[in-house]
């Protein structure tokens, strides 16, 4: 509808009201003639004004009445649809039920009201948001087919075609399935992982809902209008603004409204949503972000779980004023039985202060998903018959411990910017096993288990390569040193271990980690890698300049420090003995003498009184363990179980007991060892590594240990390379992550992590596949770095075993395992967080699919091996035998003659430098040649076009091992070895870069503007093109792979939630 027409109807429409009833026929004949569908627009809005009384309003409400008066009618069919039905109407238009007539199913149309679609500006906003909800690919989101332009009788009109969606909206369903708790938790989190889809896609909805929020028959949650929220208009939406605050009023049903209204752009201060779901700052007029969405989420939660509106009135402005200055009713009066965890997650999400509320969708859901999981633990545990005491635990926080709010919480978190994947209170419940454990492990002295509770002190979103969290007790046991990358860099914290807020005791762009505190507890030491020196600098505590205590040696660059006993001595653990520094002379001495050969690096730890020791062993299972000894050596014992992985030891101050690191069944537990002998005690039972730090006893509060934990989750994604349209491809609860794309490119495979946690599992993966539109499908229980035959037809990948690696394979449909090279096959490793392969791949097919290159130790030295695609033969390529030379990276030609790799050769002493090689290996005849060394690291990433170069990436300008840094790409003549400069690439991950299929292209991972994104660029130079748009800077993107027809990259994204926390509650 054009300016002039819309501008005709709204003038003859109020003449006409204006006139008597009886005489508005013969006005409207004359002043329409002879235009027909003009009589009938203005008749059909007389006719709608008089049944609702006279309070028609302005175009919002006319839209019903003048699409009826064009022709939009049930059967009518315009471009390839047919209108069936018409579904309702809002202010942006009627919704239909529609058939697509060229591809035969059934959609809903939504068109775009006559009234405003004349102006230009809300015609470019209604085709922007549809493009941008269509790029939503998620299974909780409605589908966007099309947007179209369509000829109707009164001129054109602009349509959205979307997925329809047969169900009742959230709340109906919950009324009248009345769910189980569970089921409406499963609701919920699907809610929750739609929103986090399109936050991370850089889209607000702005209009959660109960309307907008759809359960299918199948119980499939769809969530509606994203990207037409913004759009949307209503008579209570609209503000003005009132008093100092910048607060605004609605037009309710008992404000004086205008006759009509003239459509415009949203002014500053006007509101768009629906009151009862609104946001504080939406209701304000402020700008909004993706936590407005949460804190409407959190009032849909209250009223699935509480069964009544969080915030009521008798009109608009009540509810409004309500939103804005009172709090709901607790759940837990509505609901007496609600979890205590739900009731937190429901209030966090409406907390009025945005910074205070969760800070993305994501962690909602994973708290969500987290209290899932709680509850069927505690189903289970129900069901078994445990005493009532130590059931009461699992069941009842209050005997136990005080319930954590946010008005009683025992600590604050560390600025928190989101809640940890597992929650501490997942501890709390899972000690009660421990009733179980205590008839296997009986201890001495005596131990309660049931009397132990998990108080958490800090928690943050980690920063790339940030590892395990390190932290102590000051000699008072009143504080906590820790290290934290909260603020970006590794920086040194202190907070109370009772209420009160972290501060930073550090802030520079240095790793700092390690802390202890000095005996006074004025100053902490800590270990730092400042430039060019790496050693132990001690700070104030309440800030102040660094000063050096000891530069390590290059031998001595993993030594950590164990504790500041007295003013002028630091104990510190190097080489895997314990030594005493003596800060006025800067002179170290020995403290114990223990033999070293099975000791785990910064493992040993030493009694108070400096005459025991203590130790986590690894090797031959009658060797593997936590054992302790006279410091200056002599006979051990074992006081963990037996053949147990272990990590951390920490001596009791009362010098009988020792607190460790455990695994048990793949996860790290905390035990407590007897160094009189007797069997340990496990203290705690989770799915997360919990590494014990330190441990303080005082007569008044008992015992408490110090320990830090990390959860990790990573999603597989895709992303189209010419639309640069998202997409998730894997998105289970576990972590996915190193997708490798099938040569027809239809097929993907990743590896599946259950409760990564500091990327200790990594090599412990599943692996699984998925076809385009597919279901996915396992196919190894067990394996890692998957690579796909050249004919697509086999999968191989590497598995562990004991201590060694093997190459295996299996068919792509499934079925037996093989395996092709005995152990003793070379894993080259990944970085810290975010998770990449060091090397490109360290085994490949040959391009015929008749054998696989690979590194071996075999015969004790490193080599390059042969195997056939059968696993019937292998053969050493090369004839090393020096132990400091390692080989990697074996890539094929495509003529299959030639094996590309590098080799390092490790230095021997501390002033050798280590050297970095690039070479060809010929298959026929052996013959290798060297074509560049370096004496920084060479990365290879591939041949390029014609096999006549090979594509190298080197650190120009060094940062971390997993940080971003500046790389040089160089391309190698793989005859001469002449070199030439391709380009330069700043903040880009070293071991992110990958080249296409067609060896024209590469994608790299790159972190610009303090975000992780994926760019292109050709090989043979120009500018980096973006592909994906991250809005979240602690969201890392790794493991990139194209898939070989070079219309997709996929690649994961991961991240990483830290937290400090003590164990407490015994003697």
């Amino acid at each position: 509808m054009t300016p002039e027409r819309f501008r005709q109807i709204s003038e003859l429409y109020h003449a006409a009201l204006e006139r008597p009833s009886a005489t508005r026929a013969t006005f409207l004949a004359e002043a329409c003639a002879p235009d027909e569908t003009l009589r009938a627009q203005v008749e059909a809005l007389l006719d709608a004004n008089e049944k609702s009384d006279g309070l028609l309003d302005g175009p919002a409400d006319w839209q019903p009445a003048l699409a009826a008066a064009e022709g939009i009618r049930p059967q009518q069919q315009f471009d390839h649809y047919q209108v069936i039905a018409r579904l309702g109407a809002g202010g942006m238009g009627e919704v239909w039920r529609a058939r697509d007539l060229k591809l035969r199913r059934e959609v809903a149309i939504k068109i775009l009201p006559v009234a405003v679609s004349h102006l230009s500006d809300r015609l470019h906003r209604f085709e922007q948001e549809a493009r941008a909800a269509s790029a939503l690919n998620h299974p909780n989101i409605l589908t966007i087919y099309e947007i179209g332009e369509a000829a109707l009788p009164a001129g054109r009109v602009h349509y959205i075609a979307s997925e329809l969606v047969e169900g009742r909206t959230i709340l109906q369903h919950v009324k009248d399935e009345t769910p189980a708790l569970e089921t409406r938790l499963e609701l919920a989190s699907q809610v929750a992982a739609a929103l986090a889809a399109a936050h991370e896609a850089g889209i607000v909805h702005r209009d959660i809902k109960p309307d907008n929020v759809m359960v299918r028959r199948d119980g499939l949650v769809k969530v509606l209008d994203f990207g037409l929220a913004k759009l949307v208009e209503t008579r209570s939406a609209e503000f003005e603004r009132q008093d100092s605050e910048a607060e605004t009023l609605l037009h309710s049903s008992d404000t004086p409204r205008p006759a009509f209204r003239t459509p415009h752009s949203t002014e500053p201060g006007t509101v768009m949503g629906t009151p009862q779901y609104m946001s504080p700052e939406q209701a304000r007029g402020q700008d909004v972000d993706a936590r407005t969405d949460i804190f409407s989420l959190g009032l849909l939660l209250y009223e699935m779980f509480a069964g009544t509106p969080a915030f009521t009135g008798v009109n608009s402005l009540d509810v409004i004023s309500a939103i804005l200055r009172t709090e709901p009713a607790p759940l837990a009066r509505l609901w007496p039985d609600v979890p205590p965890d739900l009731e937190h997650i429901v209030a966090k999400a409406m907390r009025k202060d945005r910074e205070r509320r969760y800070q993305s969708a994501r962690d909602l859901l994973i708290d969500l998903k987290d209290l899932q999981r709680d509850l069927q633990f505690q189903s289970q545990l129900d069901s078994k018959e445990i005493p009532a005491a130590s059931k009461r635990v699992a069941v009842t926080t209050g005997e136990v411990t005080p319930q954590i709010t946010e008005e009683t919480k025992v600590v604050a978190p560390l600025r928190s910017r989101r809640t940890v994947a597992i929650s501490v209170a997942n501890v709390l419940v899972l000690l009660v096993v421990g009733w179980l454990a205590w008839q296997r492990f009986k201890p001495a002295p005596a131990l309660d288990l049931t009397a132990l509770r998990a108080v958490e002190l800090a928690r943050w979103r980690s920063a790339p390569s940030e590892d395990y969290v390190t932290g102590s007790f000051s000699p008072e046991g009143k504080w906590v040193a820790f290290n934290s990358t909260e603020s970006g860099p590794s920086n040194i914290w202190f907070k109370p271990a009772a209420q009160g807020d972290p501060k930073a005791v550090t802030s520079d762009q240095f790793t700092n980690l390690n802390p202890v505190w000095s005996p006074n507890g004025d100053e902490v030491a800590f270990y730092s890698q400042r430039g060019d020196q790496t050693g132990f600098w001690r700070v104030p505590v309440t800030g102040g300049a660094t000063t050096l205590i000891k530069k390590l040696d290059a031998n001595e660059v993993n030594a950590r420090l164990k504790s500041w006993p007295q003013a002028d001595v630091i104990y510190y653990d190097a080489n895997r003995q314990l030594f005493a520094l003596q800060l006025s002379t800067g002179k170290s001495e020995p403290v114990t003498k223990l033999d070293t050969a099975r000791i785990i690096a910064r493992s040993v730890s030493l009694s108070r009184d400096a005459t025991q020791a203590a130790w986590a062993a690894t090797g031959e299972p009658n060797e593997k363990g936590v054992w302790v000894s006279a410091a200056n050596g002599g006979a051990k014992k074992l006081i963990s179980p037996p053949n147990m992985q272990a990590r951390n030891t920490l001596w009791h101050p009362d010098g009988r007991r020792v607190i460790f690191s455990g695994n048990v069944s793949g996860t790290f537990q905390l035990f407590m060892g007897y160094a009189e002998g007797g069997a340990a005690t496990q203290l705690t039972f989770g799915e997360t590594n919990l590494l014990a730090l330190d441990v303080y006893h005082d007569e008044r509060n008992g015992t408490r240990v110090l320990y830090g934990a990390a959860k990790e989750e990573a999603d597989v994604w895709g992303v189209n390379v010419a639309t640069r349209e998202e997409f998730p491809l894997a998105t289970e609860l576990g972590a996915e992550l190193w997708p490798v794309v099938a040569p027809d490119s239809k097929t993907v495979v990743w590896q599946d992590v259950k409760n990564l946690s500091q990327g200790d599992k990594l090599i412990n993966s599943q692996l699984w596949a998925k076809t385009n539109n597919g279901r996915a499908q396992q196919l190894a229980a067990e394996g890692f770095a998957p690579q796909w035959s050249p004919d697509g037809k086999q999968l191989a990948f590497l598995r562990k075993q004991g201590n060694v690696y093997g190459l295996w394979s299996v068919s792509a449909a499934g079925g037996a395992e093989r395996q092709l090279a005995a152990a003793q096959v070379a894993f080259s490793g990944e970085t810290i967080m975010p998770y990449n392969r060091l090397q490109t791949t360290d085994y490949s097919w040959s391009p015929d699919g008749q054998r696989l290159a690979y590194v071996s130790t075999k015969n004790g030295a490193n080599n390059l091996w042969l195997v056939t695609a059968e696993g019937k033969s292998e053969t050493s390529l090369t004839t090393n035998t020096e132990s400091a030379l390692i080989h990697y990276c074996p890539l094929w030609s495509g003529d299959g003659q030639r094996l590309a790799f590098t080799t390092t050769t490790f230095k021997r002493a501390a002033d050798a430098k280590m050297s970095f090689n690039g070479a060809v290996l010929a298959t026929d005849t052996r013959a290798v040649r060297t074509l560049i060394q370096s004496g920084t690291y060479l990365r290879l990433l591939g041949w390029l076009p014609n096999d006549r170069e090979l594509l190298y990436a080197t650190v120009n300008r060094p940062g971390g091992i997993a940080t971003p840094s500046e790389i040089k790409l160089l391309a190698v003549n793989a005859e001469t070895g002449m070199q030439r400069d391709l380009a330069v690439l700043t903040e880009t991950y070293l071991y992110n870069i990958q080249l296409s299929a067609d060896r024209h292209t590469i994608a790299f991972a790159a972190r610009r503007g303090g975000k992780d994104d994926v760019w292109l660029m050709p090989v043979s130079g120009g500018a980096a093109r973006k592909l994906t748009a991250n809005q979240d800077p602690r969201l890392y993107y790794a493991g990139l792979a194209w898939s070989p027809d070079g219309q997709t990259i996929y690649f994961s994204k991961q991240l990483r939630h830290s937290w400090l926390a003590m164990l407490t509650g015994f003697d």
